[in-house]
């Protein structure tokens, strides 16, 4: 996955590192799908996150709203 700007890279890997339970199930997807699949999976799967953690309003302000998360959706 390949991103502009550092904030973009920083707001993946807020998600990202509260997934290591299921990196053999994202390397399953990447064998089956491709690495773009498995991008778009990341991206829908952190957007997903950040809706539910807005909802509950326990998001930050700004480009990072997962940025203090603790992995609860």
């Amino acid at each position: 996955m390949r991103v502009s700007e550092k904030w973009e890279r920083d707001r993946v890997v807020d998600w990202l590192r509260w997934q290591q339970p299921r990196f053999h199930e994202f390397q399953e997807y990447l064998d089956e799908h491709g690495s773009l699949e498995l991008e778009r999976l990341v991206l829908a799967g952190m957007r997903d996150a950040e809706r539910a953690a807005k909802a509950k309003g326990i998001t930050s302000a700004g480009r990072r709203p997962l940025r203090f998360w603790r992995g609860e959706a």
